[in-house]
């Protein structure tokens, strides 16, 4: 009988190569091919799409060698490719990827984390990580955390807590908001104008600059109990809508009329947290502290994690659902996560986005006063800005802007497009860009809209 082969415990030893850029696997005729027949339905803003080779820190570099400055993808916080990121996923990767509702050195694996006890696994330091971040709890008992795998699938957790908390229905939304992709948090997302929209029939709406009243009046409904609210969710800067701030003092309001209406207040920091606003989370500037705080896009810098932060309160009434999410909480995940954090703490972006955000800003506003016929005012915080163009006043939509983006794309500056009317143009770029990028950005955005708009 053959005897067994002795395992062997040595870890193994792979070079890890950084700044190689392997030629795609196929001709970009064929996989432009590929994407007219069978993936249509991905969404871009380019006449030919784009094919990203390599991607270091704030500069893509395509098939053909063209290098581009991204403006547009908020998902790589501290940077495309950062190594301290890559190394940390890789390393894990080879010790463990388990993902089982087992505890383990490596991990746990159950939905629902109890973060008063210190554990050495990945996921619970990670938490811990989270929640040192957060301010201290409005009723002193603490935060408990649920790991997920993006923004969407943190909102639609969230809405479900909400519900099962309260026992109501009724998620209230502001006007234009974006809160991801899934059929439940569907029922919630709108484009139609500025203003409060709320789901499950309800049909009220009140345009923001009518203030606060006429948002509380969306939120009080009827009166019934059937339309009293399980919670209200609001992007800290609404992100899709435009980069729009909300006035001094509203969401303070708002979220005190919900908590008094014994609704959950829920903010979405999906796009605006982890230093993007300029502070670690968008809603320090409101003064308000939310009952729930989701997550998503750049905690992973590119690796797919999300999480949502309540309550314990909230956490421990909501036992008996056995929420659980497959993947979330994964030890690569926790790696990505942990060193995410490490490195806008070593690289001080928090601060790096308030000072980088004002310098774009002001040079954005500069345009504003150079061409008031172009461009009409600069919205949002930090390094998460929007450009607001003018619009032909019988026009649904800014006529120019595919143009607009097109030869900002030629021209080497990656942007996006937002607002009711598609009319404003959205800067969030790395929170590792360099000045000379940001000038350079100025200087073709100015040159392409006084062109085409």
């Amino acid at each position: 009988m053959r005897s067994a082969r002795p395992v062997s415990h040595a870890p193994l030893r792979l070079q890890l190569r950084f700044g190689a850029t392997a030629a795609p696997p196929l001709s970009y005729d064929k996989l432009r091919q590929t994407w007219e027949n069978h993936t249509r339905s991905l969404y871009t803003f380019f006449d030919e799409p784009l094919l990203i080779v390599e991607a270091r820190r704030a500069v893509l570099t395509d098939y053909q060698g063209r290098e581009y400055i991204d403006f547009y993808n908020n998902v790589h916080q501290i940077g495309h490719s950062d190594a301290r990121v890559a190394e940390a996923v890789y390393a894990q990767m080879l010790k463990s990827s388990l993902s089982t509702r087992f505890l383990s050195e490596v991990t746990p694996r159950c939905m629902r984390y109890c973060v008063s006890e210190p554990l050495s696994c990945l996921a619970f330091s990670y938490i811990d990580a989270l929640i040192s971040k957060m301010p201290e709890s409005p009723t002193g008992k603490g935060w408990s955390v649920f790991l997920v795998n993006s923004g969407s699938e943190a909102n639609d957790l969230a809405m479900q807590i909400a519900r099962d908390y309260t026992g109501r229905q009724r998620i209230v939304a502001i006007e234009n908001c974006y809160h991801g992709i899934t059929s439940a948090i569907n029922e919630i997302n709108s484009s139609s104008s500025t203003g409060i929209s709320a789901s499950k029939g309800s049909d009220a709406s009140a345009t923001l600059e009518e203030g606060v009243a006429s948002s509380k009046a969306v939120l009080d409904g009827d009166g019934t109990a059937e339309s009293a609210p399980a919670a209200f969710i609001a992007e800290t800067v609404q992100g899709v809508g435009g980069n729009v701030d909300w006035p001094d003092e509203y969401l303070k309001e708002v979220f005190d009329h919900v908590q008094q209406l014994g609704g959950i207040t829920i903010a979405d920091e999906v796009q605006t947290g982890f230093g993007r606003c300029g502070t670690f989370w968008g809603f320090e500037r409101d003064g308000v502290i939310p009952d729930i705080v989701t997550m998503g896009k750049p905690i992973g810098n590119g690796f797919p994690l999300g999480a949502v932060v309540c309550r314990t309160e909230l956490a421990e009434a909501i036992e008996d659902a056995k929420l659980f999410s497959t993947f979330g909480g994964n030890p690569p995940a926790a790696a990505a996560g942990l060193a995410v954090m490490a490195a806008i703490e070593e690289d001080n972006l928090v601060a790096r986005a308030a000072s980088m955000g004002a310098f774009l800003r002001s040079g954005l506003e500069s345009l504003c006063d150079e061409h008031p016929h172009v461009f009409e005012r600069v919205t949002g915080r930090g390094l998460f800005l929007g450009l607001h163009l003018r619009v032909p006043s019988a026009a649904k939509k800014h006529p120019h802007m595919p143009a607009i983006l097109q030869e900002c794309l030629d021209h080497g500056i990656v942007l996006g497009k937002g607002g009711i009317h598609s009319h404003v143009l959205r800067f969030k770029p790395p929170l590792c860009i360099e000045e000379d990028q940001i000038y350079r950005c100025l200087q073709v955005v100015r040159d392409v809209c006084v062109k085409l708009a």
